[in-house]
């Protein structure tokens, strides 16, 4: 599926670096500790709006 994604002509591949802002940075992992937690809540049982309430707030202290 992803080479089908490729083929088209609008689809615009990210550098290294942009992928690396998109998953929180080198550095900075907060984004990523985040996404574990909601996958944490997720699994743990709550309800998804719950959890992504939690995931919404944790990303604005990142």
């Amino acid at each position: 599926m992803l080479k089908k994604i490729l083929n088209f002509n609008s689809v615009k591949t990210l550098q290294k670096i942009e992928q690396a802002n998109i998953n929180g940075g080198r550095v900075n992992s907060c984004f990523r500790e985040c996404r574990q937690d909601f996958a944490d809540c997720r699994e743990d049982g709550n309800s998804g709006a719950d959890c992504f309430e939690t995931l919404m707030i944790c990303r604005r202290r990142c």
